[in-house]
């Protein structure tokens, strides 16, 4: 049986209270990419490096990590990226790289303000409840093509890193609301963790679509979004409509984008 993993990553404050304070933090997200492993290991990842050994100064010793906020401000090992020409060359590569790989999308999105407007006292923590749907997703993903797999995130901090790996232990050991038997497909109870320096290449890719298609779902909802250059490129290539998990008939709406 072929097996996949999950690489999420975030993007926004998980806390309910900062969209009191400031409209700016009124969304969170979550966005898990979907590899199945030896598609990983024999394609994505030479492939990424060799991508980076064209701009930028990769070596094995010292890899460059791909991190969206560092390329979009063409800073750091990005600075290169300044050169006008330089950056539309890296642009055109790097949608071609984004074309040649095989994978699936999911993001799950929760606009806190609209929560906390509609029902004052939401006792989900949006964190949890953000990982608990795309989890179920991804199982019914698993499910669709008679895969296994396990999940993987970025380490943040102690405190979050611990938390998630408790309740992610504690969901696949009882299940969710909708799915009951998440063992049958997500194999280990177990949340992988890795910092961002271990340049795992699932992890960066979940770095880049996370902002992108946070926005590409909150224009599906009919939210107004301005991407930036950076964000057009991967939307243009990598998170068309069918990259994104669906229902079996290509719905994605609720499927593959799920917004709160």
């Amino acid at each position: 049986m072929l097996y996949a993993r999950l690489y999420i990553d975030e993007v926004g404050n998980p806390s309910l209270t900062a969209s009191h304070n400031h409209l700016a933090n009124q969304y969170f997200s979550i966005t898990g990419v979907i590899f199945e492993k030896n598609h990983a290991i024999t394609h994505v990842k030479p492939e990424i490096e060799k991508l980076k050994s064209r701009f930028f100064q990769n070596a094995p010793s010292k890899p460059t990590i791909f991190h969206r906020k560092d390329i979009s401000g063409r800073r750091g090992a990005f600075k290169v990226l300044n050169i006008p020409s330089i950056r539309t060359q890296f642009h055109t590569e790097l949608g071609i790289f984004l074309q040649s790989c095989a994978y699936t999308v999911i993001t799950v999105c929760i606009d806190k303000w609209a929560q906390y407007k509609k029902y004052q006292k939401w006792t989900f923590d949006p964190y949890k409840y953000a990982m608990e749907l795309i989890v179920e997703r991804y199982f019914y993903h698993l499910s669709a093509y008679g895969l296994t797999g396990d999940v993987m995130i970025e380490a943040i901090n102690k405190s979050r890193d611990n938390m998630m790996s408790n309740h992610f232990a504690h969901i696949h050991s009882v299940g969710t609301a909708f799915v009951p038997n998440l063992s049958a497909r997500i194999v280990s109870p177990q949340l992988k963790i890795q910092a961002k320096a271990a340049n795992i290449p699932g992890l960066q890719i979940a770095d880049l679509f996370a902002s992108p298609s946070q926005k590409r779902v909150m224009h599906a909802y009919g939210q107004p979004i301005n991407p930036t250059a950076l964000d057009a490129v991967i939307i243009n290539s990598g998170l068309q409509d069918g990259r994104y998990h669906n229902d079996g008939a290509g719905k994605i709406l609720g499927y593959g984008m799920k917004l709160i």
